[in-house]
């Protein structure tokens, strides 16, 4: 059981972009988390970037990060950044329900 403080991203699509607000919210209980400390679902996200025809290299150049480090977030052994979960969305041109079944355990409200 984690106990603490936690942020809720709304993430909208806005003139053809991916935007992602952060809202601070309240503490939370029992909730299952990888070693990144984020609701990932890896495999998904490497079907995802094998589907766009992408390399691991692809995506670490896209965030400025090495190889070896992108393939960490890309396992969920390290947390990718909102900042990076936005720009590798824009690279695999994922769907709003894509992101949320990637990055969120598909657990982000529908507004």
């Amino acid at each position: 059981m984690i106990i603490g403080f936690f942020r809720l991203v709304n993430i909208h699509y806005r003139m053809g972009k991916i935007i992602i607000d952060n809202y601070q919210l309240g503490n939370y209980n029992e909730v299952m988390e990888n070693k990144g400390g984020e609701h990932m679902n890896s495999l998904k996200l490497e079907f995802a970037r094998r589907a766009k025809g992408k390399s691991p290299q692809d995506l670490a150049a896209a965030i400025g990060k090495t190889v070896n480090s992108y393939q960490k977030k890309e396992r969920g052994d390290v947390a990718f950044n909102d900042e990076e979960k936005v720009i590798v969305a824009r690279e695999l041109d994922l769907t709003l329900e894509q992101v949320s079944e990637i990055f969120f355990d598909g657990k982000l409200p529908n507004w």
